[in-house]
């Protein structure tokens, strides 16, 4: 009996996480350019790469590797209406390459604390369910995965982390390892600055623990096969992060936001507390949705407490839980830091706590799975229980989310493609007066876009080249 509880329990486990690819999928196929998405579309036209680095490099930011990735990704066709073709491409390749990354590190992990070997299945199941538990307890998750300007600095900068984190590991490298652990740093030393800060100051931490403990083997290349790929890392980001810094469009930036935090003061500070506490995860229903998925990991401990000697990692597994607890604690205090000196107290967005969201994923996930290692759960029924129940509900909520989306999301990508058709078809026809059109329906989780907007409505006309302007019925 107990054995084909453990069959049931591994298969819904599976089916949890093929759930969310779903939902993922999904959303990425119906995802379409929003908000500022439009405006940089509109302005990269007409532009070279390095034209377009230059205008974001002097006028706007540093964060120079997104903002090439994001022209790479928009500007590979010159027709509007099939962009979320590439957009859909892109999503694709984010999703394989995180899975990739996290099945490494979490084989790596799991080999590391209790000396045994798990099923690729069931690496890559719990992989996929780790990825949907920071997919949910992400903060402004809809701007972080869906909005391609915003995605491709907080999003990709933890992707590519997890990436250089997955080669990093690797006991044996060749000279592409280097370079493509080099590749991952320097993207991330080009863009978010937060991220930048807390993964140095990470860095610099463990040089630092490493040198009072006066630990030779760390910094011999003898002893220590992951010295080389550390100092590639390192350096990569601190030079990428240098090129960042001094950009002239961050001192621009800057001067904006503490003349806009002058003007607005106690008003601005005030709504912008109210706007962090509404959409952080802790007054939204997705909050549940991601713990579920981070309880899952229970399952996993529970799977590992009937293979091997788990007193033995106890220590470890403490250890762990600690050092994710201290690293949140620094993500935040680097994080308020950035804000109030860099920024003058301005409103850091809830995506800039994206990192943050990301911590507190690790340390959720390592809690649930501690608990089913050391829980002493001895009721057969309880334990039964604890097996098949969770993993079926989230595969029924999920389920039910990915039909009522799908009815959302496919709804709102009809609608878009139908009012671009519908626009050109305008301006074939040599309209010239202002053309009124319905406003987009829900887009779900998807961000939406607002046609009464001026700051959508010019950038598509500048997109389409069209001679007329737009307004809402």
């Amino acid at each position: 009996m107990k054995r084909y509880i453990n069959i049931i329990s591994s298969r819904l486990v599976v089916l949890s996480a093929a759930s969310f690819l779903l939902l993922y999928l999904v959303l990425s196929f119906y995802n379409r350019p929003a908000s500022d998405d439009i405006l940089f579309i509109s302005i990269l036209k007409g532009k070279s790469v390095t034209e377009y680095i230059h205008w974001f490099y002097e006028t706007w930011s540093g964060r120079w590797t997104g903002t090439v990735y994001f022209y790479e990704v928009m500007s590979i066709t010159n027709t509007f209406q099939n962009i979320h073709y590439y957009m859909f491409i892109y999503y694709l390749i984010t999703i394989i390459v995180f899975i990739y990354s996290v099945v490494v590190i979490l084989n790596f992990s799991i080999n590391m604390l209790f000396n045994i070997e798990l099923s690729y299945k069931t690496i890559v199941a719990y992989s996929i369910l780790f990825i949907g538990a920071f997919y949910f307890l992400t903060f402004q998750y809809m701007e972080v995965w869906w909005w391609m300007c915003a995605s491709v600095d907080t999003l990709q900068g933890i992707v590519f982390l997890l990436l250089g984190i997955a080669l990093l590991i690797k006991e044996k490298k060749t000279i592409m390892h280097y370079i493509f652990i080099a590749f991952c740093f320097i993207y991330i030393g080009g863009g978010y600055e937060i991220y930048s800060l807390l993964i140095i100051s990470i860095s610099l931490l463990i040089l630092c623990y490493f040198i009072l403990k006066r630990n030779k083997q760390f910094f011999s290349f003898d002893t220590n096969h992951y010295l080389k790929g550390f100092l590639t890392a390192l350096l990569a980001l601190l030079l990428s992060f240098s090129i960042s810094i001094l950009s002239p469009g961050n001192m621009k930036r800057r001067t904006y936001l503490f003349k806009e935090n002058k003007t607005e003061n106690s008003v601005l500070s005030t709504r912008d507390v109210g706007a962090l506490i509404n959409s952080t995860v802790f007054t939204q229903k997705k909050f549940v949705a991601g713990i579920g998925f981070a309880a899952l990991w229970l399952l996993l401990g529970l799977k590992l407490k009937n293979k091997t000697d788990v007193l033995k990692a106890k220590r470890k597994m403490k250890y762990l839980l600690r050092l994710s607890a201290l690293l949140i604690i620094i993500s935040i205090g680097i994080t308020l830091a950035f804000q109030y000196i860099i920024l003058g107290n301005s409103f850091i967005p809830p995506r800039g706590w994206t990192f943050t969201s990301f911590l507190i994923t690790v340390f959720l996930c390592l809690l649930f799975l501690s608990f089913g290692c050391y829980a002493n759960i001895s009721s057969s029924i309880t334990q039964s229980l604890i097996k098949i129940a969770p993993p079926a509900i989230m595969m029924f909520v999920l389920l039910l989310t990915v039909f009522k989306q799908y009815n959302y999301v496919s709804k709102y990508a009809r609608e878009y493609d139908m009012l671009i058709v519908e626009l050109l078809e305008k301006q074939k026809s040599g309209k010239t007066e202002t053309v009124y059109v319905n406003n987009l329906p829900d887009p779900g989780m998807l961000l939406p876009i607002d046609i009464s907007d001026s700051s959508i409505t010019v950038p598509i006309r500048d997109i389409l080249h069209l001679k007329y302007n737009i307004a809402v019925k």
